[in-house]
Formats: C-alpha cells, structure tokens, sequence
C-alpha cells in the first residue's frame, strides 16, 4: 500500500478483518505465508503494541470516562516496560491528537439510535 488514503472493500467474509489483523500483528502467523513489510523492512518485535485500528464491533465501557477509557486501553496494551507517566503522557497525546479534551471527564455513552440515524 502506498502512504496515503488506502480503503479495503469486499462482501462480508472475504478476508478483509483477517487482512487488517495479520497487518497490524494481532493474528498468529501459524499457518500464514508471505511476509509484512514497513517501508520495505520487517516490523519490530513491539510493532503490535505501538499500532492498531478500530474493529468495527469495538466497545467502550459507558461506566468510564474518555481518559479512564483510554487508561483501560493502555494497560491492556502496552507492555509492562512503559511506566506509569509514559503511558499518561501518551494518553494525554492521543486526547489531544483527537481533539477530546475538551470531553476528557465525560462518561462515553453509545447510542445505537444515533448510529442508526448517522448511516
């Protein structure tokens, strides 16, 4: 894929979930063949921990706020190794990044209702 916008389309079934797993190192390769390739070098070994993308069905808990969410997240992972301050300076990072500061202390609330009326 080339930098930029990139879209993966198909019916449902066809691989594209399994695609994005294998590329962001959450599947096992037991099984696989072919190899990922960053900018035309394997990834390191702590690749799975410094990327990812949102699955479709990925759930917040609407019991905690946009920054304990994210502390939620963090804990599950990134390694052990990154102190407690790393991890706060990245979450205070990404909340900015997404321009959610503003709602840092607000309760995450899902509303299928909404979600309906946006497609």
């Amino acid at each position: 894929m080339r930098p930029g916008l990139n879209a993966i389309l198909g019916p449902s079934g066809c691989g594209k979930s399994s695609l994005l797993d294998v590329l962001a190192a959450r599947k096992d390769p037991q099984g696989l063949s072919g190899e990922v390739l960053l900018g035309g070098v394997p990834p390191d070994a702590n690749f799975k921990y410094i990327s990812g993308y949102v699955v479709q069905d990925d759930v917040v808990m609407g019991t905690l706020t946009v920054k304990e969410n994210m502390q939620f997240s963090a804990a599950l992972r990134l390694p052990s190794t990154v102190t407690k301050k790393e991890k706060n300076e990245r979450i205070n990072k990404v909340i900015k990044e997404l321009g959610l500061t503003k709602v840092i202390d607000s309760k995450v609330i899902f509303n299928a209702a909404y979600c309906d009326a946006m497609s």
